[in-house]
């Protein structure tokens, strides 16, 4: 009896202490540990579009305040066709973070294409209850004024653009001919 007491105890293959064996034990210098990646959690913007809640994935976009999540955002809904679900059924409070950061980041280089088009999306959806609330109003009016400086600005750009390019292409024009008189007189 004695010697079994002394034995080590089998445990049934199956049980909760089958299972928890070893818990405690620390591992020796010869023991090979396995390291465990912790799988990480999504953003809530993220896990929000993949359950297709366009409304609230703009929404925790844009408190985390930072463009780039929130342009990539806006992009993504764009590419699903969720731009006008998300954007659409807004009241005062939740319009106005949006319109603030349309207004502040239209006229960014990066962000302008995409945020115009959201723009017009806003306008189109929101024109017909302009009247409504003071503030909204004044926000809508400053970015109608920053939407139309940022197109002028482009066009002004694109006039330049097309300027540059027949200068060069005249430049490339003289650069032929005179290479090509130069040939003629040598022979």
């Amino acid at each position: 009896r004695s010697q079994r007491a002394m034995a080590p105890e089998h445990l049934k293959g199956g049980t909760a202490r089958y299972f928890a064996r070893g818990k405690n034990v620390a591992p020796s210098a010869e023991d090979f540990q396995v390291t465990v990646q912790r799988k990480q959690r999504l953003k809530p913007y993220d896990s929000a579009l993949r359950k297709f809640r366009y409304h609230d994935a703009l929404d925790s976009a844009l408190t985390s305040r930072n463009p780039v999540v929130v342009v990539t955002v806006l992009e993504e809904m764009m590419h699903r066709g969720g731009l006008s679900i998300a954007l659409s059924g807004r009241d005062e409070a939740a319009l106005e973070p949006l319109l603030s950061f349309l207004a502040r980041y239209t006229t960014n280089p990066r962000y302008a294409p995409l945020l115009i088009d959201v723009c017009s999306v806003v306008f189109g959806l929101y024109t017909p209850v302009l009247g409504q609330s003071e503030a909204i109003d004044e926000l809508f009016t400053k970015l109608s004024k920053t939407v139309k400086t940022e197109l002028t600005a482009q066009k002004k750009m694109l006039e330049v653009v097309g300027c540059l390019d027949a200068v060069m292409s005249s430049e490339r024009n003289v650069t032929t001919d005179t290479a090509g008189a130069g040939v003629d007189a040598a022979t």
